[in-house]
């Protein structure tokens, strides 16, 4: 217990219902153990299929699908790390790991002004 409240951990027992969990499913794409965007959006397309194909989904309209899906993910990908590479960006825990290794003896980050702190 922190404050209070019980820590967040794998094996804290977490009371919630189904949709909660389905929700959870969606946006947890950045675990290891879960597919990443591009597996995610072809899951989708896959239950779509089943769901909308009944038993026999055509074989030409679902490779249709997931080529045209697939084509636009790697479209996106490209255009992604082409402006990634352009405007040279930072990330924001970039910075802030940047701000930690200036060694300038300062515990803080100062503000603009003393409205702005």
């Amino acid at each position: 217990m922190v404050g209070g409240l019980q820590s967040s951990t794998d094996d804290t027992e977490i009371a919630r219902t189904e949709e909660q969990t389905k929700i959870a499913q969606f946006w947890s794409q950045d675990r290891t153990d879960t597919f990443r965007p591009p597996g995610q959006w072809n899951q989708i397309a896959q239950n779509l299929v089943l769901e909308q194909g009944g038993e026999d989904p055509s074989l030409v309209d679902t490779a249709r699908l997931f080529a045209l899906l697939n084509m636009s993910l790697t479209d996106a990908g490209v255009i992604s790390w082409d402006s990634k590479f352009d405007f040279q960006q930072l990330r924001p825990e970039q910075t802030i790991n940047g701000i930690e290794q200036t060694n300038n003896g300062e515990d803080t980050i100062r503000g603009i002004s003393e409205a702005h702190p």
